[in-house]
């Protein structure tokens, strides 16, 4: 018998779409563009919602009857119900046959005609993964692996028998109902008829050489960049002319979106970088081992910040290791937390040894069935471990260990996180706890802690980067820039009522006032009767169901008046001070039996603080000076795929005793508000 030589191809999408060898004839459809690649030179960016694809037009590279593997990286920027294509043949004559490599419902899948295999493990969109499809003729099994590892296998009643049609990168004309549009960047797109090793495929997704930068090529993609911004700006002239602010944040989108690309999951990427103090974002990829394994492989050796928040207290160890064996002791970080002790050790060549622990009642696992985070981050970098409760930010730091120097390389070893549960890595005994615990993986360690004031780009200067006292706006998420931006420039005293603040502080002070009479009848809003326990709230525009009540509000504190302490329901927001000052006072978390505050700072008139999913979201405002009312206007919205808009703000009542239920309900529109302080004002109230 004769042997059948071996077809490799591979599509390295280097600013085109041609094959290594020049072989295989291709036509990129509706211009596709490229970004720089952390695997590497570039990636090809195909967006669905313009239709983009690359065409393979001849010659006709065959699938038929043959074992194949294929493979590539993929960086998902949105994923469809329906179908996210990566490669796709299908033959129309004389019987429609199609072979499909990609996505579903954002989980691996590879149809053979009719024989479909579909993943286990939900994709998140945003994150960089290795995706490798392999079909073996002689046993008929197909197999599909995400990050090195198996993901799931069938028998296929058969090979596949299409014996022509065009491949298709990126589309598939597998179906004539949905939209088949990969949509995100692919890049190392690899095919080679023989079926590659279980060893091969996981060597593949975990040591990747990284190429030198190539200048040209980014020359090239700053180019294509500009040219996209130069667009942007030439069909956007009135923007330029009503908000300078608004056309830099575009070009500052588009730089993110060259730069801020994360390396994928398992790749050894040894360059050392000092950390930005604008990389505070709390962990976003989940992970829940009943679903997936006890075991995970991090973003980037060496450094990273994982959440557990549970809903009822579970004793529970994390290991940091440089192997993805969890018995392996060459060495280890380790987290250990019980209600009697928070401990972090490490091992050494088999020796365990404890770095630091506490058994402080406010450090250790919660004892009642309250919500509990805590939280493990390492910095190869900056030589620390740190654990802490609450929000992750390093004011919530409980136990900080430094790390020796001489063991600097092996923390940069450090590749993979496992867990166990009460004592336990057979997570299936413990099904119970599915939904009361939650894990989350981020690749940036906790170094500084968030600024809390917000200023504009051409406010901030060196020193205020040096002092960390404040941030810019552009380094804010998305959705907090949109806000602040939509209240910023708001006037409130205007031509027509240049005296509205003055006009609410005689309406607040005199006892037949419309702000008086209000704020006595909230006296019992939040518990037994206390009229500093109150503030109002007047509402602009209409709840359109994208935040708790109406999106923009108006808030009025007395002197000497406070809010409860309460929590936003994970929001995006923004607090600008309109007259007079605030005193923020922030909480770890929303527990009657801890309700001492880790910060408080005081924002002043003309300035803005925000809050966003995971950051800033428990807090206690109060009027802390003795004779001027503060007014401040706050902008809330959900924008997180994590956020079920929770109609409600969660609080501690004024017993101190009961975390209770808010409506966020309005005392009044800020129109007829505005009226009935200009009759006061006006007939001498």
């Amino acid at each position: 018998s004769t042997i059948s030589p071996v077809t490799r191809v591979l599509w390295p999408f280097d600013l085109n779409t041609n094959d290594l060898n020049n072989i295989y004839k291709s036509d990129p459809v509706n211009s596709p563009s490229y970004v720089p690649s952390p695997v590497s030179q570039t990636a090809i960016h195909l967006r669905s919602s313009l239709q983009q694809s690359v065409t393979i037009i001849q010659p006709f590279l065959n699938f038929a009857r043959i074992s194949f593997t294929v493979k590539c990286w993929i960086y998902p920027t949105s994923l469809s119900v329906y179908d996210n294509t990566i490669l796709s043949q299908c033959q129309n004559q004389p019987t429609r046959i199609c072979l499909q490599l990609g996505l579903r419902n954002a989980t691996l899948f590879m149809g053979l005609f009719e024989d479909y295999l579909k993943g286990k493990t939900v994709l998140k969109a945003n994150n960089w993964y290795h995706v490798a499809y392999v079909f073996d003729a002689a046993s008929l099994q197909q197999a599909v692996y995400l990050n090195g590892k198996q993901d799931a296998m069938r028998k296929a009643s058969n090979s596949y028998q299409g014996t022509e049609g065009i491949l298709t990168i990126g589309t598939s004309k597998s179906s004539r109902i949905h939209q088949t549009y990969f949509d995100g960047y692919i890049d190392q797109l690899s095919f080679v008829s023989l079926v590659k090793s279980v060893d091969e495929i996981w060597r593949d997704a975990t040591t990747i050489n990284i190429p030198s930068v190539n200048c040209d090529a980014q020359m090239a993609i700053i180019q294509q960049q500009a040219k996209t911004i130069e667009q942007q700006i030439l069909t956007t002239n009135n923007l330029w002319q009503s908000s300078m602010e608004t056309v830099s944040s575009i070009w500052e989108q588009q730089h993110q979106g060259i730069y801020d690309v994360s390396p994928p999951s398992g790749i050894h990427i040894w360059k050392r970088t000092e950390t930005s103090i604008y990389d505070f974002r709390p962990p976003n990829k989940l992970w829940c081992p009943w679903r997936a394994d006890c075991t995970q492989v991090l973003d980037q050796n060496g450094q990273m910040t994982i959440e557990m928040d549970q809903m009822e207290p579970l004793p529970f160890e994390l290991r940091a290791s440089i192997s993805n064996n969890p018995t392996n002791d060459t060495y280890v970080v380790h987290l250990y937390l019980d209600h009697h002790r928070a401990q972090i050790s490490k091992t050494v060549n088999g020796q365990k040894m404890i770095i630091n622990q506490t058994n402080d009642y406010d450090c250790v696992l919660y004892n009642e069935k309250v919500r509990g985070n805590y939280w493990l981050s390492i910095d190869y970098s900056n030589l620390f471990v740190k654990y802490g409760q609450g929000e992750v930010r390093d004011r919530c730091t409980v136990l900080r260990s430094d790390i020796p120097s001489n063991e600097s390389n092996h923390v940069r070893q450090i590749q993979f996180v496992h867990i166990s549960l009460n004592n336990s890595r057979d997570i299936a005994k413990l099904k119970q706890f599915e939904y009361k615990v939650k894990l989350k993986l981020g690749r940036n360690p906790v170094v500084y802690d968030p600024p809390l004031i917000v200023v504009s780009p051409k406010n901030y200067d060196l020193n205020d980067y040096r002092d960390k006292a404040t941030i810019p706006v552009t380094r804010l998420d998305p959705p907090c820039q949109a806000l602040y931006h939509d209240v910023i420039h708001w006037r409130f005293q205007d031509d027509e009522f240049p005296h509205l603040f003055e006009a609410i502080e005689q309406s607040v002070r005199n006892e037949s006032g419309w702000c008086r009479k209000r704020l006595i009848e909230k006296a019992n809003r939040f518990g037994k009767s206390n009229i500093l326990a109150t503030y109002l709230r007047i509402t602009v525009g209409l709840n359109r169901g994208t935040s708790p009540g109406v999106p923009f509000v108006v808030e009025i504190w007395p002197p000497g008046h406070y809010s409860p302490i309460h929590a936003h329901a994970n929001t995006y927001g923004i607090i600008r001070v309109l007259n007079g000052a605030i005193n923020v006072k922030l909480y770890q978390t929303l527990y009657v039996k801890r309700q001492k505050p880790f910060y408080q700072i005081n924002i002043a008139t003309g300035q803005v603080t925000w809050l966003s999913p995971g950051l800033n979201q428990i807090h206690k405002l109060e009027n802390i000076t003795p004779n001027q009312t503060c007014i401040t206007i706050q902008a809330y919205e959900y924008r997180s795929d994590e956020v079920s808009n929770y109609e409600f703000f969660d609080y501690i009542n004024n017993d101190g005793n009961e975390i209770r239920r808010f409506d966020p309900v309005s005392d009044i529109d800020y129109f007829q508000f505005k009226k009935i302080m200009m009759d006061e004002w006006n007939n001498k109230l």
